[in-house]
Protein backbone atom coordinates (compact mmCIF):
# COMPACT_ATOMS: atom_id res chain seq x y z
CA UNK A 1 0.00 0.00 0.00
CA UNK A 2 1.33 3.42 -0.81
CA UNK A 3 0.44 6.97 0.12
CA UNK A 4 0.11 9.40 -2.79
CA UNK A 5 1.86 12.74 -2.88
CA UNK A 6 -0.01 15.72 -1.44
CA UNK A 7 1.49 18.50 -3.59
CA UNK A 8 -1.10 20.51 -5.47
CA UNK A 9 -1.52 23.39 -7.82
CA UNK A 10 -4.50 25.51 -7.00
CA UNK A 11 -7.20 27.05 -9.19
CA UNK A 12 -9.75 29.43 -7.68
CA UNK A 13 -12.85 31.18 -8.93
CA UNK A 14 -12.09 34.83 -9.63
CA UNK A 15 -13.50 37.17 -6.94
CA UNK A 16 -14.49 34.16 -4.85
CA UNK A 17 -11.59 34.01 -2.38
CA UNK A 18 -13.44 35.49 0.61
CA UNK A 19 -16.66 33.44 0.26
CA UNK A 20 -14.65 30.28 -0.25
CA UNK A 21 -12.56 30.99 2.84
CA UNK A 22 -15.74 31.20 4.87
CA UNK A 23 -17.24 28.11 3.27
CA UNK A 24 -14.28 25.76 3.29
CA UNK A 25 -12.44 27.30 6.30
CA UNK A 26 -9.19 26.91 4.43
CA UNK A 27 -6.24 28.05 6.47
CA UNK A 28 -4.37 28.96 3.31
CA UNK A 29 -6.99 31.44 2.13
CA UNK A 30 -5.63 34.97 2.02
CA UNK A 31 -2.12 33.72 1.33
CA UNK A 32 -1.64 33.74 -2.40
CA UNK A 33 0.15 30.62 -3.55
CA UNK A 34 2.67 31.21 -6.33
CA UNK A 35 0.93 28.47 -8.28
CA UNK A 36 -2.51 30.04 -7.85
CA UNK A 37 -4.31 30.92 -11.08
CA UNK A 38 -7.37 33.14 -10.57
CA UNK A 39 -9.60 31.91 -13.37
CA UNK A 40 -13.27 32.48 -14.07
CA UNK A 41 -15.18 29.33 -15.08
CA UNK A 42 -15.92 28.92 -18.76
CA UNK A 43 -19.62 29.19 -19.66
CA UNK A 44 -20.72 25.87 -21.17
CA UNK A 45 -24.06 25.35 -22.88
CA UNK A 46 -25.36 21.85 -22.32
CA UNK A 47 -28.21 20.92 -24.60
CA UNK A 48 -30.30 18.01 -23.35
CA UNK A 49 -30.42 15.51 -26.20
CA UNK A 50 -32.02 12.48 -24.57
CA UNK A 51 -33.93 11.61 -21.44
CA UNK A 52 -35.72 8.77 -19.71
CA UNK A 53 -39.30 9.02 -18.52
CA UNK A 54 -39.74 9.97 -14.87
CA UNK A 55 -39.19 7.04 -12.56
CA UNK A 56 -42.16 5.84 -10.54
CA UNK A 57 -40.15 5.13 -7.37
CA UNK A 58 -37.53 7.40 -5.73
CA UNK A 59 -33.96 6.42 -6.62
CA UNK A 60 -30.77 6.65 -4.58
CA UNK A 61 -28.45 6.47 -7.56
CA UNK A 62 -27.62 5.00 -10.93
CA UNK A 63 -24.60 3.41 -12.59
CA UNK A 64 -23.78 3.43 -16.29
CA UNK A 65 -21.89 0.60 -18.00
CA UNK A 66 -18.52 1.77 -19.37
CA UNK A 67 -19.08 0.12 -22.77
CA UNK A 68 -21.70 0.38 -25.52
CA UNK A 69 -24.62 -0.19 -25.68
CA UNK A 70 -25.82 2.21 -23.01
CA UNK A 71 -27.10 0.23 -20.04
CA UNK A 72 -27.87 1.63 -16.62
CA UNK A 73 -28.27 -0.01 -13.24
CA UNK A 74 -30.93 1.86 -11.31
CA UNK A 75 -30.97 1.67 -7.50
CA UNK A 76 -34.45 2.29 -6.15
CA UNK A 77 -34.79 3.64 -2.63
CA UNK A 78 -36.52 0.56 -1.20
CA UNK A 79 -37.49 -1.74 -4.08
CA UNK A 80 -34.02 -2.91 -5.16
CA UNK A 81 -31.92 -2.64 -8.33
CA UNK A 82 -32.81 -3.08 -11.99
CA UNK A 83 -31.14 -2.73 -15.38
CA UNK A 84 -32.62 -0.23 -17.84
CA UNK A 85 -31.61 1.02 -21.28
CA UNK A 86 -30.98 4.63 -22.34
CA UNK A 87 -34.72 5.12 -22.87
CA UNK A 88 -35.51 3.99 -19.33
CA UNK A 89 -37.07 0.69 -20.42
CA UNK A 90 -36.43 -2.27 -18.12
CA UNK A 91 -34.02 -4.89 -19.53
CA UNK A 92 -33.90 -7.02 -16.39
CA UNK A 93 -36.15 -8.01 -13.55
CA UNK A 94 -35.96 -6.20 -10.23
CA UNK A 95 -33.41 -7.65 -7.80
CA UNK A 96 -34.03 -7.26 -4.03
CA UNK A 97 -30.79 -5.50 -3.06
CA UNK A 98 -31.18 -2.12 -1.33
CA UNK A 99 -28.16 0.14 -1.75
CA UNK A 100 -27.14 3.60 -0.65
CA UNK A 101 -24.65 4.24 -3.49
CA UNK A 102 -23.40 2.77 -6.77
CA UNK A 103 -20.08 2.95 -8.62
CA UNK A 104 -19.55 2.85 -12.40
CA UNK A 105 -20.05 -0.58 -13.95
CA UNK A 106 -17.45 -2.32 -16.12
CA UNK A 107 -17.82 -5.21 -18.52
CA UNK A 108 -15.58 -8.27 -18.32
CA UNK A 109 -15.51 -11.82 -19.72
CA UNK A 110 -15.49 -14.86 -17.43
CA UNK A 111 -15.25 -18.32 -19.04
CA UNK A 112 -16.54 -16.94 -22.35
CA UNK A 113 -19.46 -15.28 -20.56
CA UNK A 114 -19.75 -11.49 -20.64
CA UNK A 115 -20.86 -9.93 -17.38
CA UNK A 116 -21.18 -6.37 -16.14
CA UNK A 117 -19.84 -5.75 -12.64
CA UNK A 118 -21.23 -3.00 -10.39
CA UNK A 119 -19.85 -2.18 -6.93
CA UNK A 120 -22.14 -0.51 -4.43
CA UNK A 121 -22.81 0.06 -0.74
CA UNK A 122 -25.51 -1.76 1.20
CA UNK A 123 -28.11 0.62 2.57
CA UNK A 124 -28.14 -0.29 6.26
CA UNK A 125 -24.64 -1.61 6.95
CA UNK A 126 -22.42 0.34 4.53
CA UNK A 127 -20.73 -2.86 3.32
CA UNK A 128 -19.25 -3.41 -0.13
CA UNK A 129 -21.75 -5.09 -2.45
CA UNK A 130 -20.66 -6.51 -5.81
CA UNK A 131 -23.53 -6.97 -8.24
CA UNK A 132 -23.23 -8.63 -11.64
CA UNK A 133 -25.56 -8.77 -14.60
CA UNK A 134 -25.27 -10.40 -17.98
CA UNK A 135 -26.10 -13.26 -20.30
CA UNK A 136 -28.33 -15.89 -18.70
CA UNK A 137 -29.34 -13.72 -15.74
CA UNK A 138 -32.90 -12.47 -15.43
CA UNK A 139 -31.87 -9.98 -12.76
CA UNK A 140 -28.62 -8.76 -11.18
CA UNK A 141 -27.14 -11.02 -8.49
CA UNK A 142 -24.76 -10.29 -5.63
CA UNK A 143 -21.45 -12.15 -5.40
CA UNK A 144 -19.07 -12.36 -2.40
CA UNK A 145 -15.73 -10.53 -2.43
CA UNK A 146 -12.83 -12.02 -0.48
CA UNK A 147 -10.85 -9.40 1.42
CA UNK A 148 -13.65 -6.84 1.26
CA UNK A 149 -13.19 -3.96 3.73
CA UNK A 150 -14.83 -4.60 7.09
CA UNK A 151 -15.19 -0.93 8.05
CA UNK A 152 -18.44 0.93 7.48
CA UNK A 153 -18.06 2.62 4.10
CA UNK A 154 -19.46 6.10 3.61
CA UNK A 155 -19.00 6.49 -0.14
CA UNK A 156 -17.74 4.63 -3.18
CA UNK A 157 -16.66 5.16 -6.79
CA UNK A 158 -15.42 2.76 -9.43
CA UNK A 159 -13.98 2.61 -12.91
CA UNK A 160 -11.78 0.79 -15.35
CA UNK A 161 -8.78 -0.84 -13.63
CA UNK A 162 -5.29 0.63 -13.72
CA UNK A 163 -3.82 -2.82 -14.23
CA UNK A 164 -5.00 -6.40 -14.62
CA UNK A 165 -7.99 -6.27 -12.28
CA UNK A 166 -11.64 -6.56 -13.22
CA UNK A 167 -12.57 -3.21 -11.72
CA UNK A 168 -10.94 -0.48 -9.65
CA UNK A 169 -12.79 0.97 -6.67
CA UNK A 170 -12.26 3.88 -4.32
CA UNK A 171 -13.98 4.39 -0.99
CA UNK A 172 -13.86 6.33 2.26
CA UNK A 173 -15.18 5.30 5.65
CA UNK A 174 -17.01 6.81 8.61
CA UNK A 175 -13.87 6.47 10.74
CA UNK A 176 -11.57 8.03 8.11
CA UNK A 177 -13.74 10.45 6.10
CA UNK A 178 -10.68 12.33 4.78
CA UNK A 179 -8.92 9.30 3.25
CA UNK A 180 -9.70 7.72 -0.11
CA UNK A 181 -8.71 4.05 -0.25
CA UNK A 182 -8.01 2.68 -3.72
CA UNK A 183 -7.93 -0.98 -4.68
CA UNK A 184 -8.56 -3.58 -7.36
CA UNK A 185 -11.10 -6.36 -7.53
CA UNK A 186 -9.61 -9.34 -9.34
CA UNK A 187 -11.07 -12.67 -10.40
CA UNK A 188 -9.45 -16.09 -10.06
CA UNK A 189 -11.48 -19.19 -10.92
CA UNK A 190 -14.57 -16.93 -10.86
CA UNK A 191 -13.86 -15.90 -7.26
CA UNK A 192 -13.58 -12.15 -6.61
CA UNK A 193 -10.87 -10.70 -4.36
CA UNK A 194 -10.29 -7.11 -3.24
CA UNK A 195 -6.71 -5.86 -2.80
CA UNK A 196 -5.92 -2.39 -1.47
CA UNK A 197 -3.32 -0.58 -3.61
CA UNK A 198 -2.97 2.98 -2.26
CA UNK A 199 -4.52 5.73 -0.16
CA UNK A 200 -4.92 9.48 -0.58
CA UNK A 201 -5.46 11.62 2.51
CA UNK A 202 -6.97 15.07 2.05
CA UNK A 203 -7.08 18.14 4.32
CA UNK A 204 -10.84 17.81 4.85
CA UNK A 205 -13.67 15.33 4.54
CA UNK A 206 -14.45 13.57 1.24
CA UNK A 207 -17.94 13.64 -0.28
CA UNK A 208 -17.46 12.09 -3.74
CA UNK A 209 -14.93 10.61 -6.13
CA UNK A 210 -14.50 9.47 -9.72
CA UNK A 211 -11.83 7.17 -11.15
CA UNK A 212 -10.83 5.87 -14.57
CA UNK A 213 -7.49 4.03 -14.74
CA UNK A 214 -4.89 6.51 -13.42
CA UNK A 215 -7.28 9.48 -13.47
CA UNK A 216 -8.61 10.18 -9.97
CA UNK A 217 -10.92 13.04 -8.98
CA UNK A 218 -11.87 13.63 -5.35
CA UNK A 219 -14.53 16.06 -4.14
CA UNK A 220 -15.00 17.25 -0.58
CA UNK A 221 -14.85 20.13 1.86
CA UNK A 222 -11.66 21.29 0.13
CA UNK A 223 -13.21 21.55 -3.36
CA UNK A 224 -12.21 19.27 -6.24
CA UNK A 225 -8.76 17.71 -6.48
CA UNK A 226 -7.61 15.94 -9.66
CA UNK A 227 -4.79 13.40 -9.83
CA UNK A 228 -3.52 12.33 -13.25
CA UNK A 229 -0.55 10.05 -13.92
CA UNK A 230 2.10 10.77 -11.26
CA UNK A 231 2.04 14.50 -11.87
CA UNK A 232 1.26 17.15 -9.28
CA UNK A 233 -2.47 17.15 -8.43
CA UNK A 234 -4.66 20.14 -9.26
CA UNK A 235 -7.01 21.71 -6.70
CA UNK A 236 -10.06 23.58 -7.99
CA UNK A 237 -11.99 25.52 -5.36
CA UNK A 238 -15.65 25.41 -6.32
CA UNK A 239 -18.51 27.44 -4.78
CA UNK A 240 -20.09 24.45 -3.08
CA UNK A 241 -19.42 20.92 -1.91
CA UNK A 242 -19.11 18.31 -4.71
CA UNK A 243 -21.86 15.80 -3.91
CA UNK A 244 -21.27 13.72 -7.06
CA UNK A 245 -18.10 13.32 -9.15
CA UNK A 246 -17.42 11.25 -12.27
CA UNK A 247 -14.23 10.99 -14.32
CA UNK A 248 -13.32 9.57 -17.71
CA UNK A 249 -10.14 9.52 -19.77
CA UNK A 250 -10.17 11.03 -23.25
CA UNK A 251 -7.01 10.40 -25.25
CA UNK A 252 -4.04 11.50 -23.14
CA UNK A 253 -6.21 13.69 -20.89
CA UNK A 254 -9.46 13.41 -19.03
CA UNK A 255 -12.71 15.14 -18.16
CA UNK A 256 -14.40 15.31 -14.77
CA UNK A 257 -18.07 16.11 -14.13
CA UNK A 258 -19.06 17.43 -10.70
CA UNK A 259 -22.46 18.23 -9.22
CA UNK A 260 -22.39 20.64 -6.30
CA UNK A 261 -24.56 20.90 -3.22
CA UNK A 262 -26.00 24.08 -4.75
CA UNK A 263 -27.18 22.09 -7.80
CA UNK A 264 -24.61 23.57 -10.18
CA UNK A 265 -22.74 21.18 -12.48
CA UNK A 266 -19.12 21.81 -13.48
CA UNK A 267 -16.84 20.20 -16.06
CA UNK A 268 -13.08 20.15 -15.35
CA UNK A 269 -9.77 18.95 -16.77
CA UNK A 270 -6.57 17.84 -15.02
CA UNK A 271 -4.79 21.05 -16.13
CA UNK A 272 -7.24 23.12 -14.07
CA UNK A 273 -9.49 24.25 -16.92
CA UNK A 274 -13.09 24.19 -15.73
CA UNK A 275 -16.52 25.46 -16.70
CA UNK A 276 -20.07 25.70 -15.43
CA UNK A 277 -22.80 23.97 -17.41
CA UNK A 278 -26.05 25.79 -18.20
CA UNK A 279 -28.64 23.23 -19.21
CA UNK A 280 -30.48 24.02 -22.44
CA UNK A 281 -33.97 22.60 -22.87
CA UNK A 282 -35.08 20.75 -25.98
CA UNK A 283 -38.58 20.26 -27.33
CA UNK A 284 -39.16 17.21 -25.14
CA UNK A 285 -36.82 17.78 -22.19
CA UNK A 286 -36.85 20.45 -19.51
CA UNK A 287 -33.79 21.77 -17.67
CA UNK A 288 -33.43 20.26 -14.19
CA UNK A 289 -34.36 22.29 -11.14
CA UNK A 290 -32.15 20.06 -9.00
CA UNK A 291 -29.29 17.80 -10.09
CA UNK A 292 -28.37 14.69 -8.12
CA UNK A 293 -25.82 12.23 -9.44
CA UNK A 294 -23.71 12.74 -12.57
CA UNK A 295 -21.93 10.13 -14.69
CA UNK A 296 -19.63 10.80 -17.65
CA UNK A 297 -18.66 8.34 -20.41
CA UNK A 298 -16.89 8.31 -23.76
CA UNK A 299 -18.89 5.49 -25.30
CA UNK A 300 -22.45 5.34 -26.54
CA UNK A 301 -24.40 3.36 -29.08
CA UNK A 302 -27.54 5.21 -30.12
CA UNK A 303 -27.23 7.99 -32.67
CA UNK A 304 -27.35 11.03 -30.41
CA UNK A 305 -24.93 9.53 -27.85
CA UNK A 306 -22.26 8.26 -30.23
CA UNK A 307 -19.81 10.99 -29.10
CA UNK A 308 -19.99 9.98 -25.46
CA UNK A 309 -22.30 11.58 -22.92
CA UNK A 310 -22.86 13.17 -19.57
CA UNK A 311 -25.77 11.58 -17.72
CA UNK A 312 -27.35 13.54 -14.88
CA UNK A 313 -30.14 12.83 -12.44
CA UNK A 314 -32.78 15.52 -12.93
CA UNK A 315 -34.91 15.83 -9.78
CA UNK A 316 -38.33 17.43 -9.66
CA UNK A 317 -40.19 17.11 -6.39
CA UNK A 318 -40.37 13.44 -5.42
CA UNK A 319 -39.71 12.19 -8.96
CA UNK A 320 -36.55 12.03 -11.04
CA UNK A 321 -35.29 11.03 -14.47
CA UNK A 322 -31.94 10.71 -16.24
CA UNK A 323 -31.02 13.31 -18.85
CA UNK A 324 -28.18 13.00 -21.36
CA UNK A 325 -25.87 15.64 -22.84
CA UNK A 326 -23.38 15.22 -25.70
CA UNK A 327 -19.88 14.88 -24.20
CA UNK A 328 -18.02 16.07 -27.30
CA UNK A 329 -20.14 19.22 -27.51
CA UNK A 330 -19.39 19.94 -23.84
CA UNK A 331 -15.69 19.14 -24.07
CA UNK A 332 -15.24 21.28 -27.19
CA UNK A 333 -16.37 24.30 -25.16
CA UNK A 334 -13.98 23.52 -22.31
CA UNK A 335 -11.04 25.42 -23.80
CA UNK A 336 -9.47 28.70 -22.78
CA UNK A 337 -9.33 31.48 -25.36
Amino acid sequence: MKERASLKRQITLVNQRAPLCAFFLLAACGNVDKQDNDTAPIAIEGKIIWQTPKFEAPIVGFSVVDTAPVEVMLANEDAGVQMIDADGAAISKLAPYTLSALGTGVTATFDDTTLTVFPGLTKNSGNLSLLVNGTGLEAPIELPVEGAPIATLKGICAGAPNGDGVIQIGYWTELAPDTLVLGDITSTDNNFTFTETSTITEDKYITSCGIDRDLIAIGGGFGLKIYSDDSEPTLIELPGVPVSTSATQIGTGGVIATALSRDDVYLSKPDGTFGKISFVESLSARAPSTVGQVSIHTKGSIGSLSNGFLAAESISGASSQIIYLDLKALNDQLTLD
